[in-house]
């Protein structure tokens, strides 16, 4: 996940570690995370559902479980030139 750079092995491992038939969502102190992990019948309902604008909101609509994890590196992911800016600045050591 190179846009989300501070995630971690231990992050991964305990997502995977709750896998089922539905989709596993992160969340850290409420803020929705990453990575998700979604089973393919879950992703397959997932895509066909009319009128939704995000794959979250797809995902939701479905069988899912909310996650809390305590890393906050989970809510940190790259997309545009000024979230780059941010985190630059916050994990750049001076």
């Amino acid at each position: 996940h190179g846009d989300m750079p501070t995630l971690t092995i231990d992050i991964f491992r305990k997502i995977w570690s709750l896998r089922n038939d539905g989709a596993i969502l992160p969340l850290h102190n409420g803020i929705p995370g990453h990575p998700i992990l979604v089973s393919k019948p879950c992703l397959m309902q997932a895509i066909q559902r009319p009128n939704v604008t995000n794959m979250r909101q797809a995902l939701l609509m479905g069988a899912h479980y909310s996650v809390e994890i305590e890393n906050a590196e989970i809510i940190l992911d790259i997309d545009t030139p000024d979230d780059f800016i941010t985190a630059q600045k916050r994990y750049t050591k001076i």
